[in-house]
């Protein structure tokens, strides 16, 4: 029976195996897509990304270079979520069943109130990852604004 695992194991392994620079492209997208609204909903780049990370435990990719990537791709995909964000007002119109202006009302109300701590609390949860970029500049808070709660 054990041998009959690890067989298969190995089976769904050899592909991988074979994808060579493309894991490290995979993990790259993934992770891109995965803060973006609403694609970050349905994609699971926790999941892809820890399993390429199995994989490397096995030899077939390196490490380091999993972790750059994967960090490198959570950036660039914050930075397309920010910046449609500052686009984001134009789809939200009361008469939209989701899209609400009120609901972008609570949302300036909520940055106000907690803004520094949403932006790192949403990186461990998932489905708000996506969504504090996107409405961080949704709500436009000001620059200034952000800079004296940092105290920069």
């Amino acid at each position: 029976m054990k041998k009959a695992v690890t067989d298969y194991i190995y089976t769904i392994l050899r592909p991988f195996k074979n994808l060579g620079i493309w894991g490290y492209w995979a993990v790259l997208f993934t992770s891109i897509l995965e803060a973006v609204p609403p694609i970050g909903f349905v994609l699971p780049s926790g999941i892809i990304v820890g399993m390429f990370g199995f994989f490397a435990s096995q030899g077939y990719y390196d490490i380091k270079n999993l972790v750059w990537i994967a960090g490198l791709g959570a950036v660039i995909g914050d930075v397309i979520s920010y910046y449609l964000g500052t686009r984001g007002t134009l789809f939200f119109r009361n008469e939209n069943k989701i899209l609400r202006l009120s609901h972008l009302e609570k949302a300036k109300e909520f940055f106000n109130k907690h803004g520094n701590k949403s932006i790192i609390l949403s990186r461990f949860v998932g489905p708000l990852r996506p969504l504090i970029p996107y409405f961080q500049l949704s709500v436009r808070p000001s620059v200034q604004n952000a800079k004296q709660k940092l105290r920069i």
